[in-house]
């Protein structure tokens, strides 16, 4: 997933250049990757729900789940929905907090990137029974362990390639089951380099 565009043109007649890349590429690339080596069906540890190398990405307010339709009686139910997506844009003088005050420009920005993995719930198997459900928590305390696991490899590739000054863990957090999808979030926090 390169989210690279091509650059714009400099205009040295501006009083400051204009942005060439967006240093978020770089936190989303490699928090994606993660999303990608946890998730892999051929990894030496596959997902035990199944695995997938799709990974989307999303931004804006609407939750990624919205985009995929868990009622489906074919095969999509099994493959995880996995996703990344920008969360929004902001300054911060005390990582992470949001900063709003004057002279907010020259004040580094931090982006909050989430991710996630879905699957259609137990419930919407009509036959469900005990050991059913005991294996839909299974499959999703699997799910929560990877996020986990992606996003502190994510965090420390971030230190170490100095795409994010700062980087940031919050809380992974479970989704249903409602609507047929149960689910797994995470978020990372990181204060770009080169803004």
């Amino acid at each position: 997933m390169d989210r690279g565009r091509e650059s714009e043109p400099f205009d040295a007649a501006l009083e400051s250049p204009l942005m060439i890349e967006d240093p978020a590429n770089c936190v989303l690339n490699t928090v994606a990757n993660a999303m990608r080596l946890v998730m892999s069906p051929t990894s030496e540890q596959p997902p035990i729900g199944g695995g997938t190398d799709r990974v989307l990405f999303f931004a804006g307010e609407a939750l990624p789940i919205e985009a995929f339709n868990f009622y489906r009686d074919d095969n999509e139910c099994n493959e995880p929905f996995v996703w990344v997506r920008l969360v929004r844009r902001y300054r911060s003088k005390n990582f992470p907090a949001p900063y709003s005050g004057g002279d907010p420009c020259p004040v580094p920005v931090v982006v909050p990137v989430e991710v996630g993995i879905a699957r259609c719930a137990a419930v919407s198997m009509g036959d469900c029974d005990g050991a059913c459900y005991e294996s839909e928590a299974e499959i999703s305390l699997d799910d929560s362990w990877r996020i986990e696991r992606a996003l502190c490899f994510a965090a420390g590739k971030l230190r170490q390639t100095r795409c994010a000054l700062q980087v940031g863990l919050d809380d992974i957090v479970p989704y249903g089951p409602s609507g047929n999808v149960v689910a797994w979030t995470g978020v990372l926090y990181a204060e770009l380099a080169g803004e």
